[in-house]
């Protein structure tokens, strides 16, 4: 089962939705994360190609399944906005 850190061609499947995410104009990221949390934040902090602002959120504390979730995300975001998921 992929994973987010399932690599392919030499990159993490993470990594390859950041740069596209990137390519297409965004700047602000923000990552629902579990317990790979920690290997991913490590991967964009050595990868000088991230640009983007990138918010870490806990899925224990915003689990995607509750809508509470998502309102207190309305909250915060201004503007349009892209999910991205990928569960394991």
């Amino acid at each position: 089962v992929p994973s987010p850190l399932t690599r392919v061609g030499g990159m993490t499947l993470f990594q390859r939705a950041v740069f596209t995410l990137q390519r297409g104009g965004i700047s602000q990221i923000w990552v629902l994360a579990g317990p790979e949390e920690q290997a991913l934040r490590q991967l964009l902090r050595e990868d000088s190609r991230v640009q983007a602002a990138v918010r870490w959120l806990p899925v224990r504390e915003f689990p995607p399944h509750d809508p509470q979730t998502w309102e207190a995300l309305a909250e915060e975001i201004n503007g349009a906005c892209m999910i991205v998921g990928c569960h394991t």
